[in-house]
């Protein structure tokens, strides 16, 4: 891995996390689960609880070997998300 991300498990959890945000920016398949308590395990955007308030939830689980990374946000339009806060998941087994 290269700067700006440490060459640590950190860093590669980071890498990974960019690396997806730059595919979702340029149209890259994703999959999306639009139910909060019918997701399948490898949805990479989904909608969270309660789903009237248009949250959604974005799971980066690479590199496997790994704990994931999740950001929470909104979109503001089509194709605008506004991440809000992102987390590594390290204690807390809801991330």
């Amino acid at each position: 891995m290269t700067p700006p991300f440490p060459d640590s498990e950190e860093g590669l959890r980071l890498g990974e996390f960019r690396a997806w945000l730059d595919s979702f920016m340029e149209g890259a398949e994703i999959t999306v689960a639009e139910y909060p308590f019918q997701k399948p395990s490898d949805a990479m955007l989904s909608r969270v609880d309660p789903i009237e308030s248009e949250f959604w939830s974005i799971r980066v689980t690479q590199p496997h070997e790994t704990p994931g990374v999740r950001s929470f946000g909104g979109f503001a339009g089509k194709d605008e998300f506004i991440a809000l806060t992102w987390g590594l998941p390290r204690d807390d087994p809801a991330l």
